[in-house]
């Protein structure tokens, strides 16, 4: 019976006033921290944004700027702003409001002659004082030197350029250097060292590391790194490093594939064949090869005539069925959920649960909302399907972190603005409706291919934005031209998770063409990756 209530919680329509009462009913979840923050938006008073703070969940940037909008405490409001405070005008500021501000990267670039006024205002004992007396040494870099690794690469990689320029750009001897990249900071040490090209001391120093006990991103950081120094050997070391120290599933299919670009030895092609994980890589290496994965689900059975467990439109009731849920062992979960979740609007849950249990055996490719999809070519529901997988693997009440809502995770703005384009009223109830939701992304992704038109690039506007796309191509992405193109570029769009979201949903892309019986290439499609935005020549 626990269960059963989930199907009567009440669902708050968008469009109605919400108020603090509604919010104390509401368990603890982005969701929840929507609510807040839509509250925040309605007419209030400054008490009211007090104690509706008291149920975020967590202080989000939307939140915050909706709140401060809306309290009238002048103090709590300079407090707020103190955290933005540069380090140029720490030696001027109210000891109050550098203390707030103070943070490690703050301490590390500090104007030096600033230094003993700052120190005074936040006390000798601050745990920050150690890390701006470095840069009070005659060497700092022998100072630094001399301490243990954490605190070494600690102070290195909350430096700005110009410090460690200046400062930290020296020789390494080699116990250090194999010291320093078995440490759990080095993954950062290696992204900084990939990204600021002038620091060549530090960096060839490293580059003569000869202990295996390296963090698989930084190994496959420094790889990157080596590729342009044109140590294709050194490179291929960190890759096969990579592939063996790295935690999750889908970096070391990464660092496999690299390895195949590297040495092209069919062997990691036959490797990556090996992963339970379907993704951008893994399909690669399939095609290559020839074949096709074997472990793809597409459909999961599902009875017209059962009751539906599930209000697929209440993001609450998901929540607090999850919750419950996974208080069961892993067999009592899947004996529940494919005897409850049958109803063809609870598909989407099912294959998302039965993912989770069994991911190491199957990947669900399912594709659940057909019927809203009437008179949308097949190529079309390819893209929606592999942009909703990526999105919210197709549950309809998903919120993120930013608040993008649904099943194609529209942003509130957007909604706003297709709504006015459409000729509609803004109501972001609607969007987690999965019909409405897909009307709105399919009207955004006629919009986007006007101007994109490749999948690829499709996928990184859906996620970063067609504005930082575009300025991107401007810049020169996939305008210059690298060793091992296309995948070289690839590998630095500078938005990590656009980056990473790209080249899924094209897996994705290529897994649901085939299923809709028309096979696609990967490979193909990566030869034509040409901007349709000229580069701006600085």
């Amino acid at each position: 019976m626990k269960f059963l209530i989930f199907l009567l919680a009440p669902f708050l329509l968008f469009g109605k006033t919400i108020t603090i009462d509604y919010l104390e009913t509401l368990p603890n979840s982005r969701a929840k921290d929507f609510y807040v923050y839509l509250f925040l938006e309605q007419n209030i008073s400054s008490n009211e944004a007090f104690k509706a703070l008291k149920h975020a969940n967590t202080f989000s940037p939307q939140i915050k700027k909706a709140w401060l909008k809306k309290i009238d405490d002048v103090e709590v409001k300079k407090e707020f702003e103190c955290f933005d405070l540069p380090t140029s005008k720490f030696a001027t500021a109210d000891t109050k409001c550098v203390r707030i501000a103070m943070n490690y990267s703050n301490a590390c670039n500090v104007n030096v002659k600033d230094i003993p006024v700052v120190i005074e205002k936040i006390g000798e004992n601050s745990k920050y004082v150690p890390y701006m007396k470095v840069f009070q040494q005659k060497n700092p870099f022998e100072y630094l030197y001399s301490m243990n690794d954490d605190f070494f690469l600690s102070v290195f990689n909350n430096s700005g350029k110009y410090n460690r320029k200046t400062y930290f750009n020296q020789v390494l001897p080699l116990d250090r250097v194999n010291s320093f990249v078995e440490n759990s900071k080095f993954s950062t040490t290696a992204s900084i060292l990939y990204s600021e090209t002038n620091l060549d001391n530090f960096t060839n120093s490293i580059f003569d590391f000869n202990t295996t006990n390296i963090n698989g991103e930084g190994a496959f950081s420094l790889g990157m790194l080596a590729i342009t120094k044109n140590r294709d050997d050194l490179a291929f070391k960190c890759f096969t490093l990579s592939a063996k120290n790295s935690y999750k599933r889908r970096d070391k299919d990464k660092a496999l594939f690299w390895s195949y670009l590297i040495s092209r030895d069919v062997f990691f092609l036959e490797e990556l064949t090996k992963s339970y994980d379907i993704n951008f890589y893994t399909m690669l290496a399939y095609e290559l090869l020839e074949e096709f994965p074997t472990n793809i689900v597409s459909s999961v059975a599902h009875d017209e005539n059962a009751n539906r467990f599930l209000d697929p439109s209440d993001p609450f009731v998901w929540i607090k069925f999850t919750t419950a849920l996974y208080e069961k062992s892993e067999d009592e979960q899947k004996e529940f959920i494919l005897k409850h979740l049958t109803h063809i609007d609870n598909i989407p849950h099912l294959a998302y649960l039965l993912q989770k249990i069994e991911y190491k055996s199957k990947a669900y490719f399912v594709m659940p909302y057909d019927r809203y999809l009437n008179g949308i070519d097949d190529n079309r529901k390819a893209l929606i399907y592999a942009l909703g997988r990526q999105e919210s693997y197709f549950i309809p009440t998903v919120v993120s972190t930013s608040y993008a809502l649904g099943v194609m995770q529209i942003m509130p703005f957007l909604t706003k603005a297709l709504a006015k384009e459409r000729g509609e009223e803004t109501d972001y109830d609607e969007m987690f409706i999965p019909s409405k939701n897909l009307e709105y992304a399919n009207h955004y992704i006629n919009y986007l291919e006007k101007q994109l038109i490749h999948p690829l690039f499709i996928s990184y506007a859906y996620n970063g934005g067609i504005t930082y796309l575009i300025n991107s191509f401007k810049k020169g992405l996939f305008h210059d031209k690298y060793r091992y193109d296309p995948f070289f570029t690839m590998e630095n769009i500078s938005k990590l998770e656009t980056r990473e979201y790209g080249k899924q949903v094209l897996a994705n892309y290529a897994v649901y063409k085939r299923l809709l019986n028309e096979k696609v290439s990967m490979i193909e499609l990566l030869k034509n990756l040409t901007p349709p935005f000229k580069k701006v020549e600085n």
